[in-house]
């Protein structure tokens, strides 16, 4: 993704949420936003719509959307700063239990080796601002001693859990065992963490456990029904291998897991609704921001979703802590997202987005242009105002322009689109085809004058019999002469027929 990175103080002040929700208004209608205090005059305007009116209403989604998140009151700043702690704290308990699981915490120092190794991009996959050199760099010095020390304990947790679930041994030596597992393992965590490896990473992981948890809740049930109805070993043999198998893999007894799981699925949750409830407070940012990218080839309703986008990535990777407002973060995300879509998926031809960035520019300068002359710039003007080269001006000027669609309607409820209007250039109008035919009759009858030759070299050369223009190389091969001979023999052709006496008869066809 061709984008710089998210800095605070770039962001003018133009983007505030004040400004961004006084526009915001304008998209929608005037009734879903009344004050209470005339709430009466609404109430006997809608009894007043026409029902074709309250139809069309109802069955427009971009009105019924406009009007939903209406309804979503704006968050204060200690309420928009109680919610972005809540992700960033449920996100670190998330992280923290699941990296607890022996079987995840294996998973992701592999994950780690691998991006020592090459074999995954560093920036997808730690997270780390792409500004910050100073961090990724000390990321990138820790990652190998920490990938050391990492290895080393877990393969000595791998062996200390065989003494924890030895049945040969004392509870108090078991416990004592398990208890240097617990702290290896804490340790471990804090190797992973300052590494700082994304959560998208680890909630795929979340899901694998998820399936281990309800595979070792099935094989519990089956192997204490077996033992139950005393059945045979090769029935419950299998099952209490693959049982102890898995047990090994994430170093828990399955009620333990069962138990992690159930709060690992709360805890994700609760990350999730503070998620939706910082995002929705500010889908009104979004709708303010989309208009003003309508008429560039997308929909309203896509350049909505495209917003929402960026307004989700947005709500992953604020930091409130930096003082700055939700909604002046998240207007540079939005933003983005938009002008992504509408440089990827606005036209047939893709624009590059750099490019898309200069016609921006070149049509704002333009609609100052208009308003300060009072006619529309030339394309000199233009390029002394842009500092740009006036064939890049010009090239700049014919990408700004959007097609129209052969099958866009003109006027309401009528059928005509606009293909109908326009000239069908494959086929010859009706007077041209009666002047061809004269044109083609009267020159056959002035080539009568020549001989069979040069007629028939004429003819040729100039696609007369059946529209195929032949090369002086295939007409000298025909007549058996060199290329030469042709040209001269189509020469003097065509002096004749230049002649006064033979160009009388056909000068009325000419323009």
């Amino acid at each position: 993704m061709s984008t710089a990175a998210y800095n605070p103080i770039s962001i003018s002040n133009s983007t505030s949420f004040r400004s961004a929700a006084s526009e915001f208004d304008e998209a929608f209608e005037p009734d879903a936003f009344r004050s209470a205090d005339d709430g009466e005059e609404t109430r006997k305007r809608r009894e007043r719509r026409d029902p074709d009116e309250e139809a069309s209403w109802v069955d427009d989604p971009i009105r019924l959307y406009l009007s939903e998140i209406g309804r979503v009151p704006l968050l204060t700043r200690p309420q928009e700063i109680a919610l972005a702690r809540q992700v960033e704290t449920t996100r670190a308990r998330f992280r923290r239990m699941l990296l607890d699981c022996d079987y995840v915490l294996r998973a992701t120092v592999g994950l780690l080796r691998r991006v020592h190794s090459g074999d995954l991009a560093f920036d997808r996959t730690v997270q780390v601002s792409v500004s910050d050199r100073l961090e990724k760099d000390h990321i990138l010095g820790r990652l190998p001693h920490n990938l050391k020390t990492l290895d080393a304990l877990l393969e000595l947790n791998q062996a200390e859990f065989s003494v924890v679930t030895s049945r040969s041994l004392g509870k108090g030596m078991r416990q004592a065992a398990y208890g240097r597992v617990v702290r290896r393992r804490r340790r471990a965590i804090t190797l992973v963490e300052e590494l700082g490896l994304r959560l998208q990473f680890l909630t795929d992981l979340y899901d694998e456990v998820v399936k281990i948890n309800e595979r070792l809740q099935y094989l519990k049930a089956e192997i204490a029904r077996c033992e139950k109805e005393d059945a045979p070993s090769d029935e419950w043999r299998p099952l209490a291998a693959e049982y102890q198998r898995l047990v090994r893999s994430v170093q828990q007894t399955p009620a333990g897991l069962n138990d992690r799981v159930c709060q690992m699925r709360k805890i994700l949750e609760e990350h999730q609704d503070a998620k939706q409830q910082l995002s929705a407070a500010n889908l009104r940012l979004v709708v303010s921001i989309a208009k003003k990218y309508r008429k560039r080839g997308l929909t309203f309703s896509d350049l909505i979703q495209e917003g929402n986008a960026g307004l989700m990535r947005a709500v992953e990777k604020f930091e409130y802590r930096r003082g700055f407002k939700f909604c002046t973060y998240a207007t540079w995300w939005i933003r983005q997202a938009i002008t992504r879509a509408v440089a990827d998926h606005s036209r047939t031809i893709r624009v590059p987005v750099h490019m898309t960035t200069e016609v921006t520019k070149v049509r704002k300068m333009q609609a100052s242009l208009t308003h300060d002359l009072g006619r529309e710039p030339t394309v000199e003007e233009l390029a002394k105002a842009t500092d740009l080269p006036v064939e890049e001006t010009q090239h700049l000027l014919q990408m700004s322009s959007f097609p129209t669609s052969l099958h866009v309607r003109l006027g309401r409820g009528e059928d005509t689109e606009f293909g109908d209007l326009l000239p069908n250039m494959s086929e010859i109008d009706a007077a041209d085809n009666t002047g061809l035919k004269m044109l083609s009759t009267r020159l056959r009858k002035v080539m009568q004058n020549l001989s069979w030759r040069d007629r028939e070299i004429l003819n040729m050369r100039y696609g007369l019999g059946d529209g195929y223009n032949y090369t002086l190389e295939e007409v000298a091969r025909v007549f058996q002469v060199t290329r030469e001979r042709v040209r001269q023999l189509e020469a003097r052709a065509l002096r004749m027929l230049q002649m006064p006496r033979h160009s009388a008869e056909l000068v009325e066809f000419m323009d």
